[in-house]
């Protein structure tokens, strides 16, 4: 049996305590001194969650467990628009406290394992959190990262306050989206998975100035981006061009395992791009002729209306024609896995698709 202590001010409605197979409500109802939850003994993985909280019907005070509290590993008072004494969440493992604008001393939270301070408008110091595992402070006010390069993953996107990522260089995750305030990334080579989407005003070509141990990059509307010939000498395995205004010649590109092109208006030729794994050419609409592509796993070439001829395609395995308004012959396609075509009316071969496993139409 394990008892709940109210200790101070807090308004909150309900909680759940849930794992992957369980999930058990529980609602506090009484402003009782204590609440004995008979179920929580018998769940493995414990989670306190409230969500939403900005019209609570029972005052209650602030929940502490006094000696039980290790079984719970994850807490979440998402968009919880009141005080909350953080200290006595000092030993959970995971705590979202995104959207709090109360939020501001975040000295007790040094221990945790990941912790979700997005949109916490309040929150300027960030130093105390440097030996977390995974942080997320989107939208946030902060300025200076300086301290957080130990962290595995660090989730900054649309901190435009963020000018200076030199010391972010050993971080395995980086998510720099929309900082629109960072311009050099040339001490960056060190993070494995690095997104510089709608980074503007970075200068991309800091990257390729030293070895760099990237293996994806995300440069979605990175209008920057000129030429791909340095970009194909990092050896990344995954590069996201999401509408990019590049040139026409993506060959350097050939030696990638997955390649998304999506939207880019001047890719035309992607003969040189048949030995990728997987390649998402989603409304490119000059691209024609796929018949080079015929050895990929996985191709995406969802509203390329230009497309017509897929008999070449008959080999992959996942193949994505939605919104293919030229074709017109699907009979080759038979043997595919998995075949998305919605919106999409071939006129022939739609009988031969009954061994396809996943269809989508």
């Amino acid at each position: 049996m394990t008892s709940f202590y109210y200790l101070l001010p807090l308004e909150l409605i309900q909680f759940s305590i849930e794992n992957a197979s369980t999930k058990t409500l529980l609602s506090l109802r009484s402003v009782s001194n204590e609440l004995n939850i008979l179920s929580l003994n018998e769940l493995r993985s414990r989670r306190l969650i409230t969500k939403n909280l900005k019209r609570p019907i029972w005052q209650l005070k602030t929940l502490l467990v006094t000696d039980k509290w290790n079984l719970i590993t994850k807490v979440n008072f998402q968009n919880y628009q009141h005080s909350i004494n953080l200290a006595m969440f000092s030993g959970v493992d995971s705590l979202d406290i995104s959207g709090n604008a109360h939020v501001d001393d975040l000295s007790s939270l040094a221990c945790l394992s990941f912790l979700n301070i997005s949109l916490c408008s309040s929150v300027t110091d960030v130093g105390p959190l440097r030996c977390l595992h995974t942080l997320d402070m989107g939208w946030s006010n902060v300025t200076d990262v300086s301290l957080l390069g130990s962290l595995h993953t660090l989730k900054l996107p649309y901190c435009t306050k963020v000018t200076d990522v030199s010391a972010l260089g050993n971080v395995s995750f980086l998510d720099l989206t929309g900082c629109s305030s960072v311009r050099d990334v040339s001490l960056l080579g060190g993070v494995e998975n690095l997104n510089l989407s709608r980074c503007r005003f970075a200068n991309i070509s800091g990257l390729w100035s030293r070895p760099t141990r990237l293996h994806t990059l995300n440069l979605t509307d990175c209008r920057n981006i000129n030429d791909v010939t340095e970009l194909g000498l990092l050896g990344l395995h995954t590069l996201v061009l999401f509408y990019a205004f590049f040139g026409t010649d993506v060959s350097p590109l050939s030696g990638l395992h997955t390649l998304c092109l999506s939207n880019c208006p001047y890719v035309s030729n992607v003969d040189s791009l048949a030995n990728l794994h997987t390649l998402d050419l989603k409304n490119c609409q000059q691209v024609s002729n796929v018949n080079a592509l015929g050895r990929l796993h996985s191709l995406d070439i969802s509203f390329c209306c230009a497309v017509d001829n897929l008999s070449a395609l008959a080999g992959l395995h996942t193949l994505n024609i939605s919104s293919c308004k030229s074709v017109t012959d699907v009979s080759v396609l038979g043997e595919l896995h998995t075949l998305k075509m919605t919106d999409c009316y071939p006129t022939t071969g739609t009988d031969c698709l009954g061994q396809v496993c996943k269809l989508f139409t």
